[in-house]
């Protein structure tokens, strides 16, 4: 498996949109917990600033994805009820992130290089064998949004 470190001397990533999930509370993401970060491009390194991770791998768009796994019990905050933020500078120490695989998008072209089947391109993931059948994390609410 490899390991991606979370460093300050990581180029750090402006979104290219805004989050727009509705807050659910906060809660207490357990100790073996595995949550995952997709991404357009690989990841070298995590900079240390709050960082979104689904419970699904492969949900948002095609390329890398990555897993954080929780060595503690954490507190982070909880999103749609399906992602997690948390802030990768205070809990570098709390969480280890690893390659997981990949997502790619299979489409149909025809003779002219047109897409055949736009919007029912199969996605693909592509995981680690480690990562694969992963379940949701278990979390207990510290707080409930209302």
């Amino acid at each position: 498996m490899k390991r991606i470190p979370i460093s300050k001397k990581a180029i750090p990533f402006t979104r290219r949109n805004s989050w727009t999930e509705k807050y659910s509370g906060e809660v207490i993401m357990r100790a073996g917990a595995i949550v995952f970060h997709n991404s357009i491009s690989e990841i070298e390194e995590f900079y240390p600033v709050a960082t979104c991770f689904s419970f699904k791998p492969g949900v948002v768009c095609d390329g890398p994805i990555y897993a954080l796994r929780a060595k503690k019990d954490i507190v982070v905050s909880l999103y749609d009820d399906d992602e997690v933020r948390l802030d990768l500078g205070e809990h570098r120490n709390d969480v280890e992130i690893y390659y997981a695989g990949h997502r790619a998008t299979e489409r149909e072209y025809d003779e002219f290089g047109r897409v055949l089947r736009f919007g029912g391109a199969k996605k693909v993931l592509h995981m680690e064998p480690e990562f694969q059948n992963i379940g949701e994390p278990e979390l207990d609410f510290v707080s409930r949004a209302w």
